[in-house]
């Protein structure tokens, strides 16, 4: 999330500022503290990094390796297929529709039980 809205530092979507209410002032102090803190917690610092995860889950983010998201492969017991199991994320200007999907999916479950 923090490196998206890196990306969108420059020239943030006004949507996305909307959604947020924030203008883009609010936007590069944002990410200037986190930056900041992201630094500081890379520096070695323990107590630094322990912060900076404790800000993090604050915001219901969780940290990722520096070596970014693996997938593993894994073989197929019964017909020896190999099958990746990465999982997508969903790319944030389409959570809100993905979300409105996933309740009419599952109110269509319901409603043929």
């Amino acid at each position: 999330m923090l490196e998206y809205l890196d990306d969108q530092e420059n020239q943030p979507s006004q949507e996305l500022l909307d959604e947020l209410n924030w203008s883009k002032k609010d936007l590069k102090e944002f990410l200037s503290r986190w930056k900041e803190m992201r630094n500081k917690a890379s520096s070695g610092d323990v107590q630094s990094e322990q912060k900076f995860e404790q800000e993090l889950k604050s915001l219901g983010i969780k940290p990722t390796s520096l070596q970014g998201q693996q997938s593993e492969v894994k073989k197929d017991d019964l017909k020896g297929l190999r099958q990746d199991a990465a999982r997508a994320t969903i790319p944030f200007e389409m959570i809100d529709s993905f979300k409105a999907f996933q309740k009419g999916k599952a109110r269509r479950e319901t409603q043929q039980k």
